[in-house]
Formats: C-alpha cells, sequence, structure tokens
C-alpha cells in the first residue's frame, strides 16, 4: 500500500462510518490530545478517495489543521471493504473486549449482535420500508406458523446511538406477524450500529434476499431510492443494480426519468465498482472511428452496421437493435411490418428484465 502526507479532504461514506463502534468522550478526548501534541501517528487508510480506517483521527486532524498519512488500499466492491472494517476493528484497541466477543460479521460485513428487545421500542415509520404495501396474506402465515412455534430468523434493526433509537430495517412481515401471534411479548433482532441515513441504504438493498417476492413496482421504487440516496447519487448504475438487486437497465431507466422530471440533478462523476471517480460525460463513448466506406467485397448494408457498432456504446443495446433495423429497413432487407413487430418484442422483453 503506497503512502501519502497531505491535508487534503477527504470523502466520508456514511454507511462505512455507521461501522465503527461510538468512541467514549474521555476516549475521544484522549485521543485528540494525543494527536494534537505527537501528530497523527497511525495513517488513514482510503479507498480511492474514501476513508475505510481513521474517521476520528482524520475528524481531528482536519479540526486542528493537521497533516496527516494516507495509504491506500483497494477493495473488490463496498461489501469487501466493509468486511475489511470490520476485521480491522476487531484487532483495535478501541474496541473493547466485550463488544469484540459478542458482535459477528454477516455477509455485507456490518458489526452486529442479537438480543431480545420489545418490538414497541422499533420505529417502523422512519422511511425504512421500502415496499409499496405489505402483503396481509404472508403477514398471517407467518403469524399462524409462528403460534405453532416455528423458528424465523431475527429481524434487522439499526441502533442509533446518537438518538438512542432502534430502526427497523428488513422484516416488517415477520414483525407484524410476531404482533399478531405473539402480543407483548419480546422480539428476536439483529442489532446493527448506523444512523437513519445509514438504515435507509440497508433498507433499499434488504429485500432483495426475502422469501416475500418483490412487485416491479417495489423494484422501481428502491432504485429510485437509491439515486436519490446520499449513498447512491454518485455510484454508476451497476453499482446500484448490484445494491437493490436490479439488473443495470432498470437502474438506467430510472436515473432517466428522475433527471427528465428534474428530480435527480446529473451528476458529473460518478464512483465505479473499484473505488475509483467515473466522469460521467465519458460514459458510453468511444474513441473517434473513421466512418467506414465500401470495399470490393463489402456491401453497403455490411457498411452501415459496421458504423453503427463503431458508434454506439456498450451500455446501448437495445438503441443498438432500434438503430440496426433502421438499417436493414433501407437496404430493403426488413419490411417496416416485421420491424414494428421486432421493436414490440424487444419492449416486452425490456419489461420482464425487472421481475
Amino acid at each position: 500500500m503506497q503512502t501519502e502526507l497531505t491535508t487534503r479532504e477527504l470523502t466520508i461514506n456514511p454507511v462505512l462510518q455507521s461501522l465503527l463502534p461510538p468512541l467514549l468522550p474521555d476516549v475521544f478526548a484522549g485521543l485528540e490530545a494525543s494527536i494534537v501534541t505527537h501528530g497523527c501517528l497511525s495513517p488513514i487508510v482510503v479507498w480511492g478517495d474514501t476513508i475505510v480506517d481513521g474517521h476520528w483521527r482524520y475528524a481531528i486532524c482536519r479540526q486542528h489543521g493537521l497533516p496527516f498519512a494516507v495509504r491506500r488500499k483497494e477493495f473488490e466492491c463496498l461489501a469487501d471493504a466493509m468486511l475489511w472494517m470490520y476485521d480491522n476493528q476487531c484487532n483495535q484497541r478501541n474496541v473493547e473486549r466485550d463488544q469484540k466477543n459478542r458482535s459477528s460479521a454477516d455477509s455485507e460485513g456490518f458489526l452486529s449482535d442479537t438480543l431480545m428487545i420489545a418490538p414497541t421500542i422499533i420505529q417502523t415509520n422512519l422511511g425504512t420500508q421500502v415496499r409499496m404495501t405489505l402483503d396481509e396474506e404472508a403477514i398471517d402465515d407467518y403469524a399462524s406458523a409462528m403460534r405453532r412455534g416455528d423458528a424465523f430468523p431475527p429481524i434487522l434493526v439499526f441502533y442509533d446511538t446518537g438518538n438512542d433509537v432502534y430502526i427497523l430495517v428488513d422484516g416488517f412481515h415477520r414483525y407484524y406477524a410476531h404482533q399478531r401471534a405473539k402480543p407483548g411479548e419480546l422480539i428476536l433482532v439483529k442489532r446493527q450500529y448506523g444512523n437513519l441515513e445509514s438504515a435507509r441504504w440497508a433498507a433499499i438493498g434488504a429485500n432483495k434476499k426475502n422469501s416475500v417476492r418483490r412487485t416491479n413496482e417495489d423494484k422501481k421504487r428502491a432504485v429510485e431510492w437509491a439515486l436519490l440516496h446520499a449513498c447512491g447519487v454518485k455510484m454508476s448504475n451497476r453499482q446500484i443494480a448490484d445494491h437493490v438487486g436490479v439488473d443495470e437497465i432498470t437502474v438506467r431507466r430510472a436515473r432517466g426519468r428522475l433527471e427528465t422530471t428534474a428530480t435527480l440533478s446529473q451528476s458529473p462523476e460518478r464512483i465505479g465498482r473499484d473505488g475509483r471517480t467515473i466522469h460521467t460525460g465519458n460514459i458510453g463513448k468511444r474513441a473517434e472511428v473513421p466512418s467506414a466506406t465500401p470495399t470490393e467485397k463489402e456491401t453497403d448494408l455490411e457498411c452501415s452496421l459496421k458504423n453503427l457498432v463503431a458508434s454506439v456504446g456498450n451500455d446501448d443495446a437495445e438503441d443498438f437493435f432500434v438503430k440496426a433495423m433502421d438499417i436493414f429497413c433501407r437496404h430493403n432487407k426488413l419490411d417496416q411490418a416485421t420491424a414494428t413487430g421486432i421493436r414490440q418484442l424487444l419492449a416486452c422483453q425490456s419489461n420482464e428484465l425487472i421481475t
């Protein structure tokens, strides 16, 4: 890992920051006194320009105008960075022994523990229910199974330490089924630490794993929420698709709808899956390729198709097929009725992509 000394501003991802256990006031004061006196001895680890270790040290250095060392580290994706953060935190002294013993890393890499709490202290109306509506039949089925004694996985809640609030993130059907089947009884939860914004981001990607299937409208809503969230506003379409659990073309269309209605302003930059910055003005563009001219063995149709291949971006498959059909029509290789039928078939297939 390369190291550099700097005072420049770094990026803070609220999801990554929410994984950190809160520092007690006296611990933070001791860390601040040490850095002011001796400097920042441990480097800030970054992925691209995003901090993955050293949030507190960075905040103190920025507050006092002190230089700090930056060490770069590469990750495959956001989940990989989260898992590394968990392993790293468990090896640091600021994680108390009892917390380290009872904490575990789930597939997303969050610090978490499992416990029984009263359902009434869990907040369900803070914008973490991504589905358009809940399935009442599924809730009844779950409640019947709970009365029979069937075991269910714990619901996922985020605990916002700053506001002392439990936020329901995943398991709304199980939560309401528990209320019907076992009113007044404690409910099993998996608790993770994070604020409301990190809870909303986790909720956007939670339902892709659930047994109650999402509707097309649920998926569209999740994509739009992800695009408008602080964590997703600079993410690529592929990153958003991976987080929500849909195909990339669904995200691209949702982005287009939001930008057309001015709900979402077009960002000049996005963060790719590797953490690097992508300039959106270059997306879909290719290097200038001279227009092809027919050779003796190449027909006008072949020449037109070659120019089309050189001009259409990798992400514009649907646009490519439409333009290709127009070329075939112009060269009398495809009648208009057949072309219209193919367009309708493509439209049907595109709608099925989000099912």
